[in-house]
């Protein structure tokens, strides 16, 4: 593993240093302001379980010297400037025991999320079987239902894939899926109810794996309670993933995580982090419910920008750092005092 240190005028200019000297796969592990300018501490060729566990023991380590201060509050403040809901910071700030070396603190919050990030270790959870992606309108479904297929062409050609469309509501969606189904080479049906879906999974059950594509609709949509309702009943074995649009925001992320927990999604997919100015509010909402995120999205190509987000984790979590919006407040301010006794994010 090879960690090192830089420090430039500006943000921008730290991250360019950092990308020339250790290339495009080198991860941020920490940012913070000092005189001179920005500090940036990044790291490439790690192994991410040993760093969350090797960081977290130097943290909760007793403090050699007991004037430190305990506060809990820097790491508040650095899940603060990630925007990370109070709510969650303050559970993940309970589970390590106070008193640490301030010092050693300065990557914890780090070590935190990549410990405690509910994700889906094997990605073999998409090798067989009937896999539907439910999701509110633009969450991107049906481009990551083709990212899907693709991955499992490469792997054993389209002969046991079969490509479901359901949505009958959007205009040109089902156009869509039908090109994509051509350049996989896997055939497509269209189910417009709960009867015709049962039937069409029936015919395709000597497939290995059939991919269904839904209609998006929103957390509000009157309709959105009889569509899931007839997917329970039309594909009754089907695993859901739920597709999450990293650029939401924290109250409507909430909205569609209860709107579809009636199908009660076996996991999510965290789309279009390309597009996100941050995603503080996405990683709160896979914490707060413990929903494990399969794959993560970032681009309109197909394949390529489907990524298992176990192997990703630690690139999502820096992400984040880098989109954070302000400088994380300094230990003991009044923005970290009041985190730790605010009122739970909605």
């Amino acid at each position: 593993m090879k960690i090192k240190r830089y420090m430039a005028d500006s943000m921008r200019t730290a991250l360019a240093q950092v990308r020339a000297d250790q290339g495009p796969d080198a991860v941020i592990l920490s940012t913070r302001r000092i005189e001179e300018g920005i500090e940036v501490i990044a790291a490439v060729d790690y192994d991410e379980a040993l760093f969350a566990d090797a960081t977290l023991k130097r943290a909760t380590a007793p403090a050699m010297d007991s004037g430190y201060p305990a506060m809990q509050a820097r790491i508040l403040a650095q899940f603060t400037a990630m925007d990370i809901a109070a709510d969650v910071a303050r559970s993940l700030v309970s589970r390590i025991p106070n008193g640490p070396d301030l010092e050693n603190w300065s990557r914890a919050h780090v070590a935190l999320l990549v410990r405690h990030l509910p994700v889906v270790e094997k990605i073999g959870l998409v090798n067989s079987g009937v896999i539907t992606v439910v999701g509110p309108t633009g969450a991107g479904k049906t481009t990551t239902i083709a990212k899907l297929a693709a991955n499992w062409t490469l792997q054993h050609g389209s002969h046991d894939l079969a490509l479901v469309s359901t949505d009958a509501h959007r205009i040109g969606a089902r156009e869509q899926l039908m090109t994509y189904a051509r350049i996989v080479g896997a055939p497509m049906h269209m189910a417009n109810n709960a009867k015709e879906l049962a039937q069409v999974i029936e015919r395709l059950k000597d497939k290995k794996l059939i991919l269904i594509d839904t209609a998006g609709m929103g957390p509000k949509d009157v309709r959105l309670t009889e569509h899931l309702a007839a997917l329970q009943t039309g594909a009754a074995r089907a695993s859901v993933f739920l597709a999450l649009p990293a650029p939401s925001e924290g109250q409507a992320l909430e909205e569609i995580v209860r709107s579809f927990a009636i199908v009660s999604p076996a996991a999510c997919i965290v789309t279009k982090v390309d597009e996100a100015a941050s995603l503080g509010a996405v990683i709160s909402t896979t914490l707060r419910h413990q929903l494990p995120i399969a794959y993560v999205s970032d681009g309109q190509r197909v394949p390529e920008d489907l990524h298992s987000a176990y192997q990703r984790r630690l690139w999502l979590i820096s992400t984040a750092l880098e989109l954070k919006q302000h400088p994380a407040p300094r230990v003991g301010d009044h923005f970290a005092r009041h985190i730790g006794r605010g009122q739970a994010h909605a």
